[in-house]
Formats: structure tokens, sequence, C-alpha cells
């Protein structure tokens, strides 16, 4: 099967047009040509003929048309069209014997789909370029997708490209695409789609990304009396998946030499590494070192030697559903996140006097659940190019989380007001505007439930990111505002908005919150000056918060 294209020109055009109007049902000149081109070539004992028809039909009377036929007819068609040239008429429509195109086209072929790296395989960093190579005519299109979403590299925030080759004497055309950075999550299934003249045909690949060591150790912190023997274990997750990974240990940043009954260390099976410190004298910091290909990852775990007759210690005790192990003051303990969590958890051992520590709360900030490491994931594969969810979607999932988890870890929220701000970046560099607008409401609302809950952010700079957040998202709100609808409010349980796009004009406005505070407040602009406003307007935006201050750090002040 092979297309065919054909063109001539019309002799008497104009006459043509008056002819399809007066008839009664008034015909189309494209039918008309379909049906005696048609007519003309089945006469011509063709193997085979579909789908014929008219693409053009331009002011200078030049009519393009095309068709499919056997591979094997070319001759026999060429010869039927110069034939039909000769006569000078198609029916009773007189065509210009001196003006005839023609040209066979091979029909769509998907040749192969490839990358420029040995056995599928492309390291963490390293740039990779995708190749679809396929035979057929001019206009045929490629589209990539992975894992069944779409690759727009217009979205993404990296360097992203894609490129369509002419034609080579191989008769192929070929598309790439190329991505200079590889990352983990480049990692699964592209399929590059062929179109070409509603036909379509996929092909696809499966590429896996070598990356750098995820190194663990066990325990993350520990406190021993002077004189204990010490184990630590360093695991690799994805030890053996590509490559068999090396290990080795410091000491105090010092590379650790083997002292037998001291300190020794030896290989795992079937990966990983021990370490066994006899009769520990001195607090130290030890670090397992793991070799890959792509990169060397260090995690480190300090051993507090104590005396406990001399030294307070924050005892065992049980919290959050984590057991908290004996810890010497000023020092962190550090245990594995909840069941269903990703990451690491902390807890401070404080020494409040001489005799006596206190634990302080547990800080689960570096701790994220697998539910919203997902949305997390969604989110930045979107970012990365692949359009398989949108920034309304992420916020609105990130909102269904929250509603359906009452109670947060202390530090839980800070995760989400994470993504809040990649998303916020992101809806910015790629001009979402109306994924902004479609969105403010929810964005609030997630805000809004952070700030209802108790310990859901606990660190000063994650409550600072929290205000920056509510301020950038409002002024990006009201410069989008329009002379209709001027003005825009939120008013939830732990948030008020108000948001004014001023245009040489006065605002007033008064808020009276009895419920949150004792006071009133009133805002008020009158005659705004030019250098304020130039030649354009001015967005404002009033935030007030009911319980911020129970998100501060907590101060004290004395009377001296």
């Amino acid at each position: 099967r092979a297309r065919y294209e054909g063109a001539l020109r019309l002799a008497n055009l104009t006459t043509l047009w008056d002819n399809m109007a007066a008839t009664a049902p008034p015909r189309t000149l494209q039918n008309v040509l379909e049906r005696q081109i048609g007519k003309y070539l089945r006469s011509s004992n063709l193997s085979k003929l579909d789908d014929l028809k008219v693409l053009n039909i331009t002011p200078g009377a030049e009519v393009t048309f095309h068709f499919f036929g056997g591979k094997r007819d070319g001759n026999k068609i060429r010869e039927a069209l110069n034939n039909l040239m000769k006569r000078g008429r198609l029916g009773n429509i007189t065509l210009v014997p001196t003006y005839l195109a023609f040209k066979q086209e091979p029909t769509l072929l998907l040749q192969s789909v490839k990358v420029n790296h040995e056995r599928l395989i492309v390291k963490e960093g390293d740039e990779f370029i995708l190749s679809c190579a396929a035979q057929g005519s001019p206009y045929m299109t490629f589209r990539w997708y992975k894992d069944g979403a779409f690759v727009n590299k217009n979205k993404s925030l990296r360097n992203m490209w894609t490129q369509l080759l002419p034609m080579g004497s191989d008769d192929q055309y070929t598309a790439l695409l190329g991505i200079e950075r590889a990352s983990h999550l480049d990692e699964g299934v592209y399929t590059c789609q062929v179109v070409d003249w509603d036909v379509q045909q996929c092909k696809s690949l499966r590429l896996e990304v070598l990356i750098r060591p995820e190194v663990e150790v066990i325990p993350k912190s520990i406190t021993v009396e002077r004189g204990e023997n010490v184990s630590i274990k360093c695991m690799s997750p994805n030890d053996q998946r590509h490559e068999k990974f090396g290990y080795n240990w410091t000491k105090n940043k010092v590379l650790l030499r083997m002292a037998p009954g001291v300190e020794v260390w030896e290989d795992l099976h079937p990966a990983g590494s021990i370490l066994k410190i006899y009769n520990a004298q001195k607090s130290a910091a030890y670090s397992c070192m793991v070799h890959g290909r792509v990169a060397n990852e260090v995690k480190s775990v300090y051993v507090e030697v104590v005396n406990r007759s001399t030294v307070p210690m924050c005892h065992e005790e049980r919290m959050f559903g984590i057991q908290w192990p004996e810890t010497a003051p000023n020092l962190d303990a550090v245990q594995d996140c909840p069941v269903h969590y990703l990451g690491t958890v902390k807890r401070r051992c404080n020494l409040r006097n001489t005799y006596f520590t206190q634990w302080d709360l547990p800080d689960f900030s570096s701790c994220i659940s697998e539910a919203v490491e997902s949305i997390r994931n969604n989110f930045r594969t979107l970012v990365l190019g692949y359009q398989n969810t949108s920034s309304n979607a992420t916020l609105k999932a990130c909102h269904e989380y929250l509603v359906q988890h009452m109670l947060l870890y202390p530090g839980e929220g800070e995760a989400v007001l994470n993504i809040l701000h990649d998303v916020l970046l992101f809806m910015t560099h790629t001009g979402e505007n109306e994924e902004l607008l479609a969105s403010a409401q929810t964005f609030y609302q997630i805000i809004n439930i952070l700030l209802e809950r108790n310990y859901s952010v606990i660190n000063t700079g994650k409550v600072i990111l929290l205000q920056d957040l509510v301020k950038t998202e409002a002024l990006l709100w009201g410069s989008l505002l329009t002379a209709n609808t001027n003005y825009a409010h939120v008013n939830l349980s732990s948030l008020s908005l108000h948001i004014a796009q001023l245009e040489n004009a006065l605002y007033k406005l008064h808020l009276n919150t009895s419920s949150w505070f004792s006071n009133q407040l009133d805002v008020n602009i009158e005659g705004p000056s030019s250098d304020a406003f130039g030649n354009g307007t001015c967005s404002i935006a009033v935030i007030v918060y009911r319980n911020l201050t129970e998100f501060l750090p907590v101060r004290y002040v004395a009377k001296l």
C-alpha cells in the first residue's frame, strides 16, 4: 500500500462554481471532483483505490487530491493521469492539459524507537536522547509519551528539547526527544506515537535510570556507657539493582583503619557492611560511605560515650508510636518514621540544669507520608515535562489528604508547605494564570487547615515560608483581577484575606473580627500618587491571621 498525491488545474473554475450553486440540491465542487476522479481511476485497472479525497482547491483553480493504492500501481497511475491530461476533460470539467503534478509516498511504517545508551540504562545526571524513526508522508506527526503521560517540553522547568530531522537516504523521518540531565523520575516506558493521514502507530521502550546509592545506617543515633560494645549496620536498598556498591567507614572524617579488638567491619550478605566497636571509650562520629558509578553517598551516626553515674540522661520512653532510646543531653535521638511514612524523625534531649534533662517535642518535619510522597512525585514529573497531573489537581490532592487526616504529627505539615511552594513557583514560571485562579481557594483552604492543626508547622523557617506563600499567592491573584471583578475575599476559620485591584481609586476596608481580637482594623488609601501607580494598576492584599502567634517561637520578657 502506498499514498499517491496528484495536482491538476481546472480551466473553467468560475463557471463550475456557478453551476454547482444552481443545482438542486446544491452540490459542492469537492464532491463532484472526488466522484469524477475516482470513477476515472477505477477504470484504469488498479489493484486498489481507497480513501480518495480532494485536499485543496486554490483560487488559481489548482486541485490537489490524494488516495491510497497498491504499492506496485505507481506506473499505472502515472500513465492514467498523463492520459487524462491528453484528453483535457474530466467528465464535463475542462482541464489545463499542461499542468500535472504527481508523487508517490510510502504509507506509515514506524520502524524503531531507540535511546543513545547501551542496555537501555542511563546514569542519573547524564544526557539521553530518544529517537523514533518512521516512513510516511511529510504530513505525519510525532508525539512522545512517558508511562502514558504526554511529554510537554513547554511545561518543563529543565532543558528538554524535541527535533524532527529531515527525511534521510533511507526514506525515513526521525523525531528526537532529548533530556539534558536524567532524573530518577525519568525511569519508565517511553512511547513514540506517529499519526499519518488518520493512521496511528506506536512503539515503546523501557528506560532505566542508574541512581546514586540510598544509604541507611542502623541505629541512627547511639548513646552508650563507657566500655560497652556497639554495632552499626550500613545498608543500601538499591544495592545490586544494576551494580554492586562498595562500602568503607570513616571516624571523625578520617578513613577508619581496621583494629582487631577495637574497631572492625565486615561485609554483609547479600549487601551492606557492619562496623563493630569494642570497649567504646570516646565519643566519635562514624560515617559509612557507599560507592557507586553515579556518585558516592555518606550517612553518619554520632556515638556518644557517657558515664551515666555523672551525666543526667533523657530516659527511654514511647511517644507518638516511636520508641525513643536513652539519650545524652544536648543530642538528638533519631529514629525511623512511623509505618507508611518515609524518612527520619528526631527528638532533642535538653539539659535544663546540672541535674535535670527534658525531652523536646519530636520533630516529624523530615517524615513524609507515602500518600504525600506520591503527590509530590506526581507533581515533580509534571515539572520534568510529563503531563500526568496539573497544579490544580496537585493542590486538590493535598487538600483531600489533610481533610482525611485530622491529626498530624508535629511538623508533618511542612512537607505540604514545600509542595505549595513548588506548585506556586511552577505556575509563576509557566504563566498558568487560569490554573492559579482556579486553585486559589484550594490553596488557602490548605493553609487554613495547617493553621488549625496544632504543631503542624514547628520550624521557624517554615512559618516564615507559610506567610510568604500567603502573601505571594494573594498578590498574584490580585494582579489577575479585572475591571469587572476587581475584588476577591477569603474568609476561613484561621485566615481572612481581602484582595483588591486599584486603579487611581480610593480604597477603604473595615474589618470587624471581634471573635479574633478586641481591636478593629481599618485600611484607607486616599489619593494614590502617580509614582505608585504609573499608567497601570496596583494590587493590595490585607491578610489577617487568627492564631499565627501559636506557631512563633516562645519569647520571654524579663524586667530587670
